[in-house]
């Protein structure tokens, strides 16, 4: 490049500055004073704060509106689960394959099913098995 910038660059400041009659550098430069003199959000946060904060003085607890107002309204903030055990995955009220009768290691009475689940490779596919113990 000529001028030393990205084309990017460039398009954006012809698309951004363009008039009826096309790009004019004079023109141009009287659009982006004009944009300098637009106070940026952060510094009409910055003026606004004080009446904010007096009229949602109230917090959440106490009844007060000020968290719907903010940008991620009502997201609960990320807790760490320091020292808890990692549940996700586990069967509630599994009884071990140790714990169950003996007569079902004997494969002695029909109604005895055996269970078993593959997964696939980054879990898309599963397989399951289902076999009577005693007739197979």
């Amino acid at each position: 490049m000529i001028l030393g910038r990205d084309s990017s660059t460039i398009g954006r400041e012809i698309r951004r500055n363009r008039g009826q009659r096309g790009y004019r550098p004079k023109q141009a430069q009287r659009k982006a004073q004009e944009r300098r003199k637009i106070p940026r959000s952060r510094k009409m946060t910055r003026k606004w704060l004080p009446t904010l904060r007096k009229n949602f003085a109230r917090t959440k607890k106490q009844g007060g509106d000020l968290y719907r107002k903010l940008r991620i309204a009502g997201v609960k903030k990320r807790r760490k689960r320091y020292g808890k055990k990692d549940w996700r995955g586990k069967i509630p009220n599994r009884v071990d394959i140790d714990q169950r009768p003996a007569i079902v290691e004997e494969k002695m009475r029909i109604g005895d099913w055996e269970a078993d689940l593959v997964s696939g490779v980054h879990h898309r596919g599963f397989l399951v098995t289902l076999v009577e113990r005693t007739t197979r």
